[in-house]
């Protein structure tokens, strides 16, 4: 018999599966809208990453593979940029995973800094050269973990809020993009004047006006000229030089027309060599290196690392003598 009761129970299971229904399609819409990751690419897809400020295209640094190494791009000069450097540009815009939505209308792009014109443009292209993702990177948020006795700034979150082209949602996400992408391409440059390993030079020559003296390698033992050379001084040396950069770049500007003053040349094991020139007027104030050949830098303290003389090199004994 078909009572009031059944009835009931009917209506109620209809409204309970009404819900349940409603309540399925609204999580799949909102799991859908919210983007688990921002940037859908490996590592290895990425080929160029352009950026520039507020919508400025006319302060565009560009980053790009050129053939097995990556560049750094400004205007019309290119230079070569710093892989590790590269590399973790390139590992923090695929791991880009947002923790929330914090708005989806475009009234509220500006609040969040991710306007057209008031955020940082970010575009990244695969190596076919197609554009994978249009970031517009805004205001930094950060939270402070609430702790007895903490100090400022300890356990300090820092958040950016983003926004894909294309998507009106604004994401936040764990990351301090301010720091990843800096408004100067000399940030990505690579500094590198000399990088070897130390046991890998087998000799190393010295040449200015005043003539030039070489230093082999003989097993453990340095030697100049029939000298054995003070072995704490060359492990200073050695361990100096084998891996040093330059900190401030010089415009090619003030490079035409100097004089090289010093050179410093390290035959390696394999047959290879590396030369460094002091450049300059009177005095040194540019260095140039082979294994970075398209940098000069700013000499600053960098001569009296590099252009030691022979009497540095010479034990205290021989030396007196």
């Amino acid at each position: 018999m078909w009572t009031k009761t059944n009835k009931t129970l009917l209506i109620i299971l209809v409204i309970t599966t009404l819900a349940l229904i409603i309540d399925i399609t609204t999580s799949r819409s909102h799991k859908d809208s919210f983007r688990q990751q921002l940037i859908e690419a490996d590592t290895s897809q990425i080929g160029k990453i352009v950026f520039y400020p507020k919508g400025d295209e006319t302060g565009k640094i560009t980053i790009l593979r050129d053939n097995d190494a990556w560049a750094v791009q400004t205007g019309n000069k290119k230079y070569p940029a710093d892989k590790d450097k590269v590399r973790s540009m390139i590992e923090t815009l695929t791991n880009l995973r947002p923790t929330q939505v914090v708005a989806n209308n475009h009234k509220q792009w500006a609040e969040y800094g991710v306007a057209d014109t008031n955020s940082l443009n970010i575009i990244v292209y695969n190596t076919k050269g197609k554009q994978i993702a249009h970031l517009y990177v805004g205001k930094i948020k950060t939270e402070q973990a609430q702790m007895q006795y903490a100090y400022p700034g300890q356990n300090q979150s820092y958040y950016t809020y983003v926004r894909l082209d294309g998507d009106k949602n604004v994401y936040l996400v764990p990351q301090l993009l301010a720091l990843t992408f800096i408004n100067d391409p000399n940030a990505y440059r690579d500094q590198t004047i000399i990088n070897i390993q130390q046991f890998d030079i087998q000799s190393i020559t010295i040449n200015d006006s005043q003539g030039s003296f070489t230093i082999k390698r003989d097993g453990n033992t340095w030697i100049i000229n029939d000298q054995i050379a003070d072995s704490l001084q060359m492990m200073y040396y050695l361990r100096d030089i084998s891996h040093i950069q330059g900190w401030q770049f010089a415009p090619e500007s003030i490079v035409a027309g100097l004089k090289t003053l010093k050179t410093l040349t390290l035959d390696l094991a394999s047959g290879k060599q590396i030369q460094v020139k002091g450049m300059g007027d009177t005095a040194i104030t540019v260095i140039w290196s082979s294994q970075n050949p398209q940098t000069y830098f700013k000499a600053a303290a960098l001569p009296s690392r590099l252009f030691k003389t022979k009497d540095y090199f010479l034990n205290k004994q021989e030396a007196q003598e």
